[in-house]
């Protein structure tokens, strides 16, 4: 994805009139491999499960990570940034910027997931609470843009955290929490990765 993206910001810089700061833009936007193409094709080529699940996870992360450096890039534009300021300090201070909103993103994720997995089982116990994880999801994204940072990111790492949470040992949680972390049943399986699901 880094290369691919440097690669057509390298060509868009050559052959259009645009400055850096448009160029990298531009091979933001095309570097990655959209999830609208990976999972059709995944659907009919079938490869094994090993490859498939690298491909869709690959195009999920690619997605959520552009968009992020393509609005970064965008702000900077809007700014009136321009090519000499993004190669050098500016460019410097758009990838920490950058690199900071991911990290604090994907900690407001996990740690959004941990308190979801501490209550889901006691929210499980009320009526019509199939979607209440979505709810969730949505309301962890909407506050992590409220301070500023990558509501996608968050989601990711929300959604990743809770689908694992079942791998961590349960006598090594014990040593910390007198609680048991709950992780996605079948039900919430099925429907939340309907649109990934190789069946026709």
């Amino acid at each position: 994805m880094v290369i691919t993206a440097l690669l057509v910001s390298h060509l868009v810089d050559l052959l259009l009139p645009l400055d850096f700061t448009a160029a990298m833009y531009i091979g933001s936007v095309l570097g990655g491999t959209s999830s609208a193409v990976v999972v059709p094709l995944t659907r009919v080529l079938k490869p094994s499960p090993g490859p498939t699940a690298l491909l869709l996870l690959e195009s999920a992360v690619t997605d959520v990570f552009l968009i992020v450096v393509a609005l970064g890039l965008l702000q900077a534009l809007a700014a009136g940034a321009g090519g000499a300021v993004v190669e050098t300090q500016g460019g410097w201070r758009l990838v920490l910027e950058v690199v900071r909103s991911f990290l604090m993103a994907a900690l407001v994720g996990a740690v959004g997931a941990f308190i979801w997995s501490a209550i889901l089982d006691k929210v499980r116990r009320m009526p019509n609470t199939v979607f209440t994880t979505v709810a969730y999801a949505c309301f962890l994204y909407g506050l992590t843009e409220l301070w500023g940072y990558s509501g996608p990111i968050t989601v990711l790492a929300f959604g990743v955290a809770v689908a694992n949470f079942s791998n961590i040992p349960q006598r090594v949680l014990g040593k910390f929490f007198t609680f048991q972390l709950t992780t996605f049943g079948q039900n919430e399986r099925a429907i939340f990765g309907k649109p990934c699901s190789s069946s026709k």
